[in-house]
C-alpha cells in the first residue's frame, strides 16, 4: 500500500514538474524571438525582469529553480514520511 500510495504521488509530482519543464524551452524560445524584433510593439521584452547583480537570471528563471528546489524537498519529504517514518499507533 505505501509503495502504491508513492508511486501515485510521484507520478503526480513528475507530471508537475513535466509541465514546468515544457513551459521553459517555449517561453526561452520567446525570449530570443522577441530580442530579434526591429520595432517591437510593446515594451516587454522578456519574461520577468533582469536582475541586477546576476548575469543573464532573471525572475522567471530564479523562480524555476525555487519550484525546483521545493519539488525535490517534497519528494524527500514524501520519501521518508513513506517509507521511514514510524507514525504513532
Amino acid at each position: 500500500m505505501r509503495l502504491a500510495n508513492f508511486a501515485l504521488l510521484s507520478f503526480a509530482l513528475l507530471f508537475l514538474g513535466m509541465v514546468m519543464f515544457g513551459n521553459w524551452f517555449p517561453m526561452e524560445g520567446l525570449d530570443v524571438a522577441w530580442s530579434k524584433v526591429a520595432n517591437p510593439q510593446s515594451e516587454i521584452m522578456s519574461f520577468g525582469i533582469v536582475l541586477r547583480g546576476m548575469t543573464g537570471l532573471t525572475s522567471y528563471t530564479l523562480a524555476v529553480s525555487f519550484g525546483c528546489s521545493v519539488a525535490a524537498c517534497v519528494y524527500l519529504t514524501l520519501f521518508v514520511m513513506t517509507f521511514l517514518y514510524r507514525w504513532k499507533e
